[in-house]
């Protein structure tokens, strides 16, 4: 079992938080680590999804991400959060819906699976993705 999470972008940098949820696949031997990525990539005017995206990163690249666990889960949940991320609608060329608007979307279809998270964890991540004040979650980073 692999702890799955949601990260947020800490530093924007003039843009807005990029988030997506994720799971370390690997140590490397050079300190980084690898994690698995599930995520809207892109730009207003030009988003687009890849099912199998992996991200290395550094321990400084870390601190510059909050993160919040989806609880832990097996192989199986995971190709499935990855089967049903593939399903989640998002329009390639929008200026309007972002990262943000497309994990709403993805939690939501988690939680409607039924044994993956709750409808509580997917609104509480999803209130940490907004900023809002009343989120129950607690960073565990």
């Amino acid at each position: 079992m692999k702890e799955v999470k949601l990260f947020i972008e800490t530093q924007t940098m003039g843009v807005e938080r990029h988030i997506y949820v994720g799971w370390l696949n690997e140590e490397l031997p050079s300190g980084e680590q690898a994690w698995q990525q599930v995520h809207l990539s892109g730009g207003p005017g030009n988003y687009s999804f890849y099912a199998c995206t992996v991200g290395v990163f550094s321990s400084q690249n870390m601190r510059h991400k909050t993160d919040y666990s989806l609880g832990w889960f097996t192989r199986t949940q995971r190709d499935a959060m990855l089967d049903i991320a593939k399903t989640v609608p998002f329009v390639r060329k929008s200026y309007s819906d972002n990262c943000q608007t497309w994990m709403s979307r993805y939690l939501m279809l988690l939680a409607a699976h039924g044994d993956l998270i709750t409808a509580e964890v997917a609104q509480t991540a999803l209130n940490a993705t907004l900023g809002l004040a009343d989120s129950n979650l607690v960073p565990t980073s």
